[in-house]
């Protein structure tokens, strides 16, 4: 079994705060697109049925992160490793506003899924620098604003769209990541997992 040691430099609660609004941001980004569909669509000229492979793809991504990307953490510094995947994600949705063909927004959803599961980065790093009594509680917090990100992630990126277009969701969003790579590399403590078999 791997097993991943946690340090003596608790989050505070302002810091369990940051990593909320974190996984809020990131896993927000991955729903921008399910409204704005029809108008995506017709940006690109494709029907809305060839729109719709978009949340697929943004979806299959994320699995993908989840599965190849995020399983990294208990081998090296999930500072460090959130930091690249951040890095990525700016890029992604710079891309995605950028894109200049449906083909090409496409496959930028695949990346902006792979690198939105660095939400799954962040909330195991709190679990691990919570104390005990106060673990669950914590995680709790960083789930839910997960959770409510998923609420109205729709209702944002559809409000963004009527008012100054859908590209400027994507524009906004980069700045929202860029935002909190700073703000995660100067919280987030740098230390490497010690992997143990018992």
């Amino acid at each position: 079994m791997t097993s991943t040691p946690s340090t003596t430099s608790d989050v505070t609660s302002r810091q369990v705060l940051l990593f909320s609004f974190a996984a809020a941001v990131m896993v927000a980004n991955i729903y921008y697109s399910q409204p704005l569909l029809a108008v995506i669509g017709q940006t690109f000229g494709v029907s809305p049925t060839h729109a719709g492979y978009l949340v697929t793809l943004t979806q299959l991504g994320y699995g993908l992160g989840v599965l190849f990307i995020v399983p990294l953490g208990d081998g090296m510094d999930r500072r460090k490793l959130a930091s690249f995947m951040l890095a990525g994600y700016m890029a992604a949705l710079a891309a995605a506003a950028l894109s200049p063909a449906f083909l090409i927004f496409a496959a930028v959803q695949i990346f902006i899924g792979i690198t939105a599961s660095a939400t799954v980065v962040v909330i195991p790093y709190v679990a691990s620098h919570s104390p005990e009594a106060q673990r669950g509680r914590r995680v709790g917090q960083v789930t839910t604003g997960l959770l409510l990100a998923i609420l109205l992630a729709r209702t944002v990126s559809g409000v963004v769209s009527d008012l100054i277009g859908w590209r400027w969701m994507y524009v906004l969003a980069a700045f929202a990541v860029a935002g909190l790579w700073v703000m995660l590399r100067r919280t987030m403590i740098a230390n490497t997992p010690t992997n143990t078999l018992v």
